[in-house]
């Protein structure tokens, strides 16, 4: 896949993350696919959601705001973001009825060392690690720069990111 194709797969609204879609262009920004049945690989993806040192949920611009990893974000309590927990609720309740493993098709953003961002599919994935369900990933993952100007939640990976330090 192509970043063209990505954008025609996944640009049409479905991506709500703040997404610079003009800057998704090649050959500064390629597209990698990863196909794997690993639930401890999906928990540690990290998420587009975050908490703060109460853990609590915030806005990614929440002073001390700090992303959460799918397994971090499936054991917080979201009550205080009623419309997140409906969803969830549904979603987690789908997969642990589900009697063969999770489909998820998942758009990301490379980060370091392997690291995927979730760009589309959070809500999917945290309900799979809630529900204990297994699951088969399949993951469309933007690899370009770790630039905030991209994306602006790429500001919170700039220090983990060991070409940078």
């Amino acid at each position: 896949m192509n970043t063209t194709e990505f954008t025609r797969m996944f640009g049409s609204g479905q991506i709500r993350a703040r997404l610079d879609w003009s800057r998704i262009t090649e050959p500064d920004v390629l597209v990698e696919q990863d196909f794997h049945t690993s639930v401890d690989r999906l928990a540690e993806m990290t998420t587009m959601w975050y908490a703060d040192a109460e853990g609590r949920p915030v806005d990614y611009a929440a002073p001390n705001a700090s992303p959460l990893t799918v397994r971090e974000a499936a054991a917080l309590d979201m009550s205080t973001v009623p419309r997140r927990e409906e969803d969830l609720s549904l979603y987690t309740d789908r997969a642990a009825r589900s009697p063969a493993p999770v489909q998820l098709v998942l758009a990301a953003y490379y980060l370091y060392s392997g690291s995927h961002l979730i760009l589309d599919g959070t809500h999917r994935a945290v309900a799979a690690i809630r529900a204990r369900a297994p699951a088969a990933v399949f993951s469309f993952v933007l690899r370009g720069p770790l630039d905030a100007a991209i994306l602006p939640d790429l500001s919170h990976h700039l220090a983990g990111d060991p070409l940078r330090t």
